[in-house]
């Protein structure tokens, strides 16, 4: 009897062990993974894009998080930049090579949670599909996305702001803008794997 409430207690202990140390991992992760499938419009008006980043929001940030807040966070970095066309072109854009320093700043939503992100211009990158070839700058607000295109590599990106030919930009319209998601670390599914092994554990110490 007393050997049966030992492996009880220390299956409780296990179970409130691998939950407590899950809560931290989730805590702890700081590697996010935006997605957005805007219109496009304007000039291209036959293009269908859609795109996907990764980005760290160190833990500083993270602690400072308020609702409806946007704040500058140094030491957040971009990651990885990618946009892809389909309809008028069929390629993706890789932003890769312009990715340092991109990120000025990050958004939280209603609940404190990282909804976005504020950044300088990234790129320029050029399409070799499209029939002008033209190129492409990506530029973050928030959960907007904004998407400029050029005729030269060297032309300001900020034309996007000048309605020009050969020259322009779509944003995502409100309600469809950039979802963002926390990317677990593999810690945390480590943890969530044990808290679910004790989870079954105390369930077959019940049956039997």
């Amino acid at each position: 009897m007393l050997n049966t409430r030992v492996k009880k207690a220390f299956a409780s202990v296990a179970v409130s062990f691998a939950a407590a140390f899950g809560a931290v991992g989730l805590a702890q992760a700081a590697v996010y993974h935006g997605v957005f499938d805007p219109d496009f419009g304007g000039e291209l008006a036959g293009l269908d894009w859609s795109g996907s980043i990764f980005f760290d929001v160190p833990e500083a940030c993270l602690a400072s998080a308020s609702a409806n807040a946007s704040i500058g966070c140094p030491g957040a970095v971009l990651q990885s930049a990618s946009v892809t066309f389909t309809g008028l072109g069929n390629e993706t854009l890789d932003f890769s090579d312009d990715l340092a320093g991109a990120i000025l700043g990050i958004t939280f939503d209603s609940s404190g949670q990282v909804s976005g992100i504020n950044t300088s211009f990234i790129g320029s990158v050029q399409s070799t599909t499209l029939p002008s070839n033209k190129y492409f700058n990506l530029l973050f607000s928030g959960s907007s996305v904004l998407l400029s295109y050029m005729s030269g590599a060297n032309d300001s990106p900020g034309c996007a702001f000048i309605p020009s030919t050969g020259c322009g930009f779509s944003t995502t319209l409100p309600g469809h803008g950039m979802t963002v998601t926390l990317v677990p670390e593999p810690s945390t599914y480590a943890m969530l794997l044990a808290g679910l092994g004790a989870v079954a554990f105390v369930a077959g110490r019940r049956r039997g």
